[in-house]
């Protein structure tokens, strides 16, 4: 879930996406790893997986 804020106002937003190879098939049984400021903060296994990113900001 993304939240994305306008003048106070927080709208949160799902982004839904799959690891696909260069045939733009699925790929499965992939582990992804979500890093942030380069500290490791999920390892999702067999995708395609769900990920949530935050923002520092809100002024987007």
């Amino acid at each position: 879930m993304i939240l994305i804020a306008f003048q106070s106002v927080a709208i949160p937003v799902k982004v839904k996406f799959k690891v696909m190879d260069e045939n733009g098939k699925s790929i499965k049984g992939t582990t992804i790893s979500i890093y942030d400021k380069n500290k490791l903060i999920g390892i999702k296994e067999n995708a395609p997986a769900k990920i949530t990113w935050k923002l520092e900001s809100d002024s987007y």
